[in-house]
């Protein structure tokens, strides 16, 4: 078996270090027969590999943007691709992407762990030959590392550096298999390939182990191509100018740990271990032969290849519910960034997501109210203008906390008019979402469940361990509030209930950080004296949070208003069952998980309730776990993405048509052509 790689004149690591690295992983190579060829490191997976004859193995390699693809006869497979976005270009499931090859030098190749203080500065091989952005950047003090150096050295002066800015893609990857923190910089490597194709390479190798991969500084130098020689040196002074006033800006930054980045080091070497273990299936036939073959038509153009760009307002923040969404989209190809105005106004996406428009106009001041909804308007109307999308994912019908009247009373006048498409969790939650803003009715829609948290969930720990770890009676029945608490969410309430609880085998955990007006001491009082109710009254991290869910026998939600809980899906995925008022879309959720794992009641909590819940025959036993398969995090990815591609706003054309019915469901229907 041959190893193929793109080799350059004069040299690039990246493409170079295919020569030894493979037959170190795998020494018997050459003699391998199970494939002709092993298509390595490097944006190879295109048509260059129709010219070589016999079986092809691919093996960690990336899709070049635009590029004309491999053809679809059979005698390619795919044994794992660079990241997701490779993965969805050729038609492959997630988990085909596993990691580029680069991120293997570290077993290959141990470097001594000792660290110097120097900043590195690895060019692409580009800007090293094309620009003098190498001397600007020895002459303000970096350490300049060569592309072009064979792997071996190229590592050895890695290794002595205490972080790297690099312009180079396998200077990031080999900086972060190392363990040194790394940033991306442009210089002029962008215009020589494109931005575009520049940045799908960086997200796509990646996205495998969850970093971003934009580059600190948004202008590099001149743009100016490799076959413009004359221009070159006719702008040689003002090209030396932007040299050292990008190093300079560089230097300023060097001590700044916000800037450098490295991946998970459980997540990379997980990655890692797949990619190893994938080559030695190399050595059979009957292995090699249950990889996929490409299946694309050869002449599918660069539209199919673009990955969709998606601004998600907010990408994540201490919800887990919005990075399981986004890293769900993301593992099916779609490029994924967070939300700032001047993002959405600067930059061009296929769609703008909105979790809680809200967010962005909550004030208590009338005129910062009104700026505020200026503000946004202004930013839909230019995305609307540009052809981008703005879906709404429709969370609440209302904010639950009070905002100022002013703001409360534009939003619905407005922003249902200027989304242009509508996203629910439930049926129901479209329904009252319909009947609430009658301009809806005329929106694209489609309902996506609220995924699972056992992704990310830890595996529950039995009750008593639980209990004895937090500090509470082992053999008491348990219930157990957990979130951020807030006026809605009636912790008051939940505490005065359970004083009225006659049960002295019962106790109660309540466990979040009061916010927006809710006092500590306020809660304290009202438990004052009853030593069954247990108070951490501060925020729970996720990494702590399955201790708190792992002690309960019943999860309480006490709400007085509610469309949708996370809280709740996070207590069923750590196999807890939930007692939660009747409200919202949570008697459709209890249709697909069952009444033993949500019981549902109708008006205010009581002791009667409680005791109900205690004494339940029905109730689930502590090893059981509920069917969550109907809230799959790829399907809703699927499902996203596929509402993504095939909707448009009514104005847009008949692409996709979408009508309400009385029952609030939607019927979706595609032209021919999309069948």
């Amino acid at each position: 078996m041959k190893v193929f790689y793109h080799k350059m004149n004069g040299g690039n690591v990246g493409d170079d270090m295919n020569a030894t690295l493979w037959h170190r992983v795998l020494p018997e190579l050459d003699e391998l027969t199970t494939a002709a060829w092993l298509i390595g490191a490097g944006t190879i997976v295109d048509s260059r590999l129709n010219a070589l004859h016999g079986p092809k193995i691919v093996m960690g390699s990336g899709v070049r943007l635009g590029a004309k693809r491999v053809a679809a006869n059979g005698d390619v497979r795919f044994a794992a691709v660079r990241g997701y976005l490779s993965a969805a270009a050729c038609g492959l499931e997630p988990s085909a992407a596993v990691c580029d090859p680069g991120f293997l030098v570290a077993s290959v190749w141990p470097q001594d762990a000792s660290r110097g203080e120097k900043i590195d500065f690895v060019p692409h091989v580009y800007s090293e030959r094309y620009s003098s952005i190498v001397r600007a950047a020895a002459d303000v003090g970096f350490e300049v590392i060569s592309p072009t150096l064979d792997i071996e050295r190229f590592l050895q002066a890695l290794a002595r550096c205490a972080r790297v800015y690099t312009e180079s893609l396998h200077g990031a990857i080999f900086a972060d298999a190392l363990r040194i923190p790394w940033a991306r910089v442009c210089a002029c490597s962008i215009y020589y390939e494109g931005r575009e194709i520049a940045d799908f390479k960086w997200s796509d190798a990646f996205s495998v182990v969850g970093l971003r991969a934009e580059a600190i500084n948004r202008v590099g130098l001149l743009p100016i191509k490799r076959s413009w020689s004359a221009a070159r040196e006719a702008t040689r002074p003002l090209q030396a100018l932007a040299e050292r006033r990008l190093v300079r800006a560089l230097n300023r930054r060097r001590d700044d740990p916000s800037v450098f980045q490295l991946s998970d080091a459980a997540r990379l070497q997980e990655r890692i271990d797949t990619l190893l273990a994938r080559v030695q299936r190399l050595r059979s036939a009957a292995e090699v032969e249950k990889w996929p073959a490409a299946n694309r038509d050869p002449n599918a153009g660069p539209s199919d290849t673009r990955p969709l760009r998606v601004c998600a307002f907010p990408k994540q923040n201490e919800n887990a519910y919005l990075a399981n969404f986004s890293n769900s989209l993301e593992a099916r190809g779609a490029l994924v960034d967070d939300f700032t105005f001047v993002r959405a106004n600067r930059e061009r996406y296929d769609i703008v997501h909105m979790h809680w428009p809200d967010t962005h106009l909550r004030t208590h001041s009338w005129w910062r109210a009104i700026g505020k909804h200026v503000r946004l308007g202004l930013t839909c109307a230019l995305l609307r203008a540009r052809g981008t999308r703005i879906v709404w994912m429709i969370h609440n019908l209302k904010p639950h906390e009070k905002d100022h009247w002013i703001s409360r009373s534009l939003f619905p006048l407005w922003f249902p008019r200027a989304c242009t498409n509508v996203m629910a969790l439930t049926h129901k939650g479209l329904q009252s979402a319909l009947e609430m803003y009658p301009a809806l009715r005329s929106k694209p829609a489609v309902v996506v469940p609220h995924g699972h948290y056992r992704n990310v969930c830890p595996p529950p720990r039995s009750r008593a361990s639980a209990r004895e770890a937090l500090g509470l009676a082992t053999e008491r029945f348990t219930f157990v509030y957990f979130g951020n608490i807030r006026r809605y969410k009636n912790v008051p309430l939940l505490i005065r209930t359970f004083r009225a609880l006659e049960a002295r085998d019962a106790q109660l955990l309540v466990a979040g950080r009061p916010v927006l007006g809710m006092r500590a001491t306020d809660l304290e009082a009202l438990a004052a004296g009853d030593d069954r109710i247990h108070l951490h009254l501060e925020f729970i991290p996720d990494d702590r949070l399955g201790l708190y869910l792992s002690a309960a026998d019943k999860i309480v939600i006490p709400f007085d208003s509610v469309l949708n809980s996370g809280s709740v899906m996070h207590a069923l995925s750590m196999n807890r069952s939930v007692l939660a008022p009747r409200l919202g879309a949570l008697p459709e959720l209890q249709a697909h998980v069952g009444r033993r794992w949500l019981q549902l009641y109708d008006g205010s909590l009581t002791p009667e309730l409680m005791r109900d819940a205690m004494n339940d025959p029905e109730r689930p036993g502590e090893h059981e776990r509920p069917d969550l398969s109907h809230f799959d995090w790829d399907d809703i990815a699927r499902t996203t993405l596929h509402f993504y591609r095939h909707s448009r706003a009514p104005s847009e054309g008949r692409e996709t048509s979408s009508r309400a019915t009385a029952s609030g469901e939607r019927e979706m229907t595609l032209d021919s052509s999309e069948i």
